[in-house]
């Protein structure tokens, strides 16, 4: 017995145990907590910016789905700076980059593929991105993967038309193109897509007649329904109205001019400036086009938006924030 107990009765030695004990098992406890936050408070604190960051990144899709550039930019921003790590993250960025045509994207889906596989969305925003900043390696690898999932559909076959026609494959593009053409499930903006494509190569081939034709049957076809596609394509033959008048007075120069006068500002829409620049402007700006110094002067006037890709990078400079 301790001489500090030795005068004490056998209750006060009892009660000054309990309680040594007591003191004793709340200083383990303490330690325990310690510890344990010492070893969970990272993870803990990742999991929350994870959460968040993810949040962020869903808001940046609703607003790229509805064309709100600005929210976009802001969420997807927030959501990279949050944690640069987490692929939803990643993906905002890069989806965001791809659809306002910034060549920057193809660094972010390749970050996303090293962290998860990408979908088939992805695969059509890296090959589209890809196709416009002239990647022509990384377009194909992306537009294969498409065609070789299971279930390829119009919008890849759309794509696999694109890389074709830059490539200068006729062929293949009318091949691609005629998957889209009898593909029962392509909507209508997809069959306008690539009636507007088949009118890209009938502009720069010996078999003009026959494409074009086979073209503007399918844009009047288009043109008799009610959505948002028959409205584009009943503005494109309004387009190829006037502009046949224009020709019967002699201020066209060629069919080949007519042509893309007349699909240019659809297409612009329908694919996108940067895709249709790639497609029309090219054939326009060659010595073999027949188009006059004048002519090529008018078309830059009347397409600014075609002039080159915006070379934007404050949203790669605001994302880059997290990495320093």
């Amino acid at each position: 017995m301790p001489r500090s107990e030795f005068m004490m009765t056998a209750e006060e030695i009892r009660l000054k145990r309990s309680k040594r004990r007591r003191v004793i098992i709340i200083a383990i406890a303490i330690v325990v907590v310690l510890v344990t936050g010492f070893f969970t408070a990272r993870p803990a604190l990742n999991a929350v910016k994870a959460w968040q960051a993810r949040r962020h990144a869903a808001k940046a899709f609703a607003y790229i789905d509805n064309a709100n550039w600005l929210g976009a930019r802001k969420e997807a921003s927030a959501a990279y700076q949050l944690r640069p790590t987490e692929p939803q993250s990643v993906r905002a960025i890069a989806r965001f980059l791809s659809r306002t045509r910034q060549p920057d994207a193809l660094e972010f889906w390749q970050q996303l593929e090293k962290l998860t596989p990408l979908t088939r969305e992805d695969r059509q925003d890296e090959a589209a991105i890809a196709i416009v900043s002239g990647e022509t390696s990384r377009a194909e690898i992306a537009v294969q993967a498409l065609l070789e999932s299971k279930g390829a559909d119009p919008a890849g076959w759309l794509l696999a038309a694109q890389l074709a026609i830059q490539k200068g494959a006729a062929d293949d593009a009318m091949l691609a193109l005629g998957k889209v053409f009898n593909d029962t499930n392509a909507t209508e903006q997809q069959q306008l897509q690539a009636a507007l494509l088949e009118l890209a190569l009938a502009s720069g081939s010996e078999a003009i007649d026959a494409r074009a034709t086979d073209a503007w049957s399918r844009i009047e076809k288009i043109s008799r329904g009610k959505s948002a596609a028959a409205l584009d394509a009943l503005v494109l033959l309004a387009r190829r109205a006037l502009s046949g008048q224009k020709s019967a007075s002699g201020s066209a120069s060629s069919s080949e001019e007519l042509t893309a006068r007349r699909v240019e500002p659809t297409a612009r829409r329908e694919l996108g400036a940067p895709v249709a620049a790639a497609i029309f402007y090219p054939r326009a700006n060659s010595a073999s086009s027949g188009f006059s110094a004048a002519s090529r002067l008018t078309w830059r006037m009347e397409n600014p938006m075609m002039f080159p890709l915006s070379s934007t990078r404050s949203i790669t400079a605001s994302c880059a924030v997290s990495r320093i």
